[in-house]
């Protein structure tokens, strides 16, 4: 069974973008430790050994396993400036209110600045007032 890349599409409200990320780097993490851990040792073992052959293949999957982590983190980088970024209203050094992932409002203060918490609700007058 040969194994294809798989192209995924996600439609998202622009608030969740971040568990998604989230998701994605802790997946590609997970794979990342699972395919380096039996390496650096094997690598070790070879080059005590004074084995090229086996040094060279293990550096060679060891690089391969690097390169696909590098890709992902540039991969999500793009998403973050793409999704997160472009849909927040402030600046990196201004003050403002975000989203969570869970949309709840989150706070950015930074020193010497004020952020609104809450719009003031106009009340209605009763006729009796009129």
């Amino acid at each position: 069974m040969k194994i294809k890349d798989t192209e995924l599409v996600l439609n998202v409200k622009s608030f969740k973008v971040g568990k998604y990320i989230q998701l994605l780097l802790n997946d590609s993490l997970e794979d990342f430790q699972k395919s380096v851990a039996p390496l650096i040792p094997r690598i070790n073992s070879s080059l005590k050994r004074n084995n090229g052959f086996a040094s060279k293949e293990n550096l060679e999957k060891y690089i391969l396993s690097l390169e696909t982590m590098l890709s992902i983190a540039k991969q999500s980088l793009f998403l973050v400036e793409e999704n997160v970024i472009s849909n927040m209203n402030r600046k990196a050094d201004e003050s403002g209110k975000t989203l969570t992932v869970d949309g709840n409002p989150n706070f950015v203060i930074k020193e010497g600045e004020s952020v609104k918490i809450g719009t003031p609700k106009n009340k209605k007058k009763s006729k009796k007032e009129e």
